[in-house]
């Protein structure tokens, strides 16, 4: 019984120390995308889509949202696998974070003050075909966007007013008086729950 209880007291310290790590990975992450965006939903282009292509995507967008993206602006892009019949999410990742910052602000002010069917879509970068809306958003490495993915969920069930994600990291409100809660991982919204 002694040597079954040391174990589960070894397995425990593991676990903890397991945990701890991943928060550690996921930091660097955080750290390392810092100045990183994703465009969903753009249309892939037919046949082979090169690195020229993805920059021309991400300098039109800039365009059509009154701001000035250059290629040299640009240190990384590239297009995600996808899932069959889905446009794979295209990667950017910029030379600052102020810039990535203009552009989240940028997309987000420009949506705000067009009518939905005018909101940032494919026609608005020169892509011809269906107009498709396109999508810009701060990018989240699979914990994150895991972990967001339920945050969004939890405001609907618990009576929470806001979410939302800054520098990758995730945070809610209950409400316009309250403070806000960093959420680091699943079980920090099981502990809200209870």
């Amino acid at each position: 019984m002694s040597k079954i209880s040391a174990l589960e007291i070894k397995c425990s310290e593991n676990r903890a120390l397991i945990q701890h790590l991943e928060q550690n990975i996921e930091s660097l992450q955080r750290s390392y995308l810092k100045a990183t965006i994703d465009f969903r939903n753009i249309p892939a282009k037919k046949g082979k889509e090169s690195t020229s292509d993805l920059i021309f995507i991400v300098t039109h967008t800039g365009t059509a949202l009154n701001l000035e993206i250059n290629p040299s602006d640009v240190r990384d892009v590239y297009r995600l696998p996808n899932k069959s019949g889905s446009s794979g999410i295209i990667v950017a990742e910029f030379t600052s974070v102020l810039l990535k910052n203009d552009v989240l602000q940028a997309a987000r002010s420009s949506n705000s003050k067009r009518p939905i069917d005018e909101k940032l879509n494919s026609t608005h970068i020169g892509i011809e075909g269906k107009k498709q809306p396109i999508f810009v958003s701060e990018y989240l490495n699979l914990t994150t966007r895991k972990n967001f993915a339920q945050a969004r969920q939890f405001p609907k069930d618990n009576h929470y007013k806001y979410y939302w994600s800054t520098n990758a990291r995730i945070f809610l409100r209950k409400d316009d008086s309250s403070k806000q809660i960093l959420i680091k991982t699943e079980k920090c919204l099981n502990d809200l729950i209870n």
